[in-house]
């Protein structure tokens, strides 16, 4: 057990451990090239799959974190908050993998003149729990309905194997670019333009896969600091996950499940859209190029990007605003949770965008 606050913080961080991931890397990379006249051909494929055990699951579940002042430890008494996760099975068996093709052709028109034209294709995965660890709600949250006589588990479907829904098939690249020396090769003329794909930050998945009721969390305020005494604070946290849990598996609402645990919250959720995007950048560049004398060399360049469909969390979907706290005249926000069923949304978007222009 680990009390803070201002006991004097014993093992501050312990309840963070085990975590991160451990991750076996299978990679098949081969590029062959031609030249044939006055063209020189490359083509080639990437292939990479990672096995990853995860451990995300696993932080703050043992052991708890217990907060209280030094008068409730004094006193055995948690006056500010117990804290724990409950994980279904941790470490979780975690598979994803990408793989591009491309193609590609330097064509010299003249000795004064050179065009490059390729093509890409790049394939993302959207993940695989190998022990089904995956959940989400049924349809994205926008389109979900908010009726709290809506049963927990006809919110959101566990236990899936696929940890995205839908992920975009492929994403074809084309670019071209060109070198022209109009004056021999004091001056040079350089251009091109294209678009790229990233691969998209695996830690994502973690969100989807600590979903409920995979993992659960519980603060509660109350109890004694012993974990060993009946009416300890731990005690309250598994109780609430032992609710929920029942809750879940039974089919119950919202309303059954806080009569059944009174003073236990509801969990957070994260959320996905039906198909997601991968991150795309167009990128665009013009050089010219002029030696002057034997060591000396002017450059003027243009260059500049445009990204899209880059991700980014948005995390109030469920979010309001009492009265109390905004008065009367804010109305930007509702007065309650639209959803009583969670607590905050996070769904993970396309709507990021990056501009660059040098």
């Amino acid at each position: 057990m680990s009390c803070l606050g201002a006991v004097g913080g014993l093992f501050p961080s312990g309840f963070f451990f085990p975590q991160g991931r451990n991750v076996e890397q299978w990679q098949l990379v081969d590029d062959l090239s031609i030249a044939k006249g006055n063209h020189a051909f490359k083509l080639g494929v990437n292939f990479r799959r990672d096995d990853v055990s995860d451990f995300k699951a696993s932080e703050l579940t043992n052991p708890p974190a217990v907060l209280t002042s030094l008068a409730g430890f004094a006193t055995d008494t948690v006056d500010q908050s117990t804290s724990e996760n409950f994980a279904l099975r941790s470490p979780q068996p975690i598979a994803i993998y990408s793989v591009g093709v491309y193609f590609q052709d330097e064509f010299r028109v003249t000795p004064k003149l050179k065009i490059t034209i390729a093509a890409r294709a790049d394939r993302n995965s959207g993940g695989i729990c190998q022990s089904n660890c995956a959940s989400l709600p049924t349809v994205p949250f926008q389109n979900l309905s908010h009726d709290p006589t809506t049963p927990f588990n006809a919110m959101v479907t566990g236990g899936q194997g696929s940890i995205l829904r839908s992920v975009e098939n492929v994403v074809f690249e084309p670019r071209i670019g060109f070198a022209w020396s109009p004056r021999g090769d004091r001056t040079v003329v350089r251009g091109g333009v294209g678009l790229f794909t990233d691969l998209y930050p695996g830690t994502i998945l973690d969100n989807f896969t600590t979903n409920f009721p995979q993992v659960v969390s519980f603060s509660t305020l109350g109890g004694s600091v012993d974990m060993n005494e009946p009416g300890s604070g731990v005690n309250l946290v598994q109780g609430c996950n032992t609710a929920f849990q029942t809750a879940f598996t039974s089919g119950q609402t919202v309303g059954q499940y806080q009569a059944a645990a009174p003073g236990c919250g509801v969990p957070p959720l994260f959320d996905v859209p039906n198909k997601f995007q991968n991150p795309k950048f167009a990128e665009w560049n013009l050089e010219v190029q002029h030696q002057v004398g034997r060591n000396t060399q002017l450059s003027i360049n243009y260059v500049g990007n445009h990204g899209y469909d880059i991700q980014l969390f948005n995390p109030y979907l469920n979010a309001f605003c009492t009265t109390a706290v905004c008065g009367t005249g804010f109305t930007q926000l509702p007065l309650a949770a639209p959803d009583t069923r969670v607590a905050a949304v996070q769904q993970l978007t396309k709507t990021a965008i990056r501009i660059t222009m040098a």
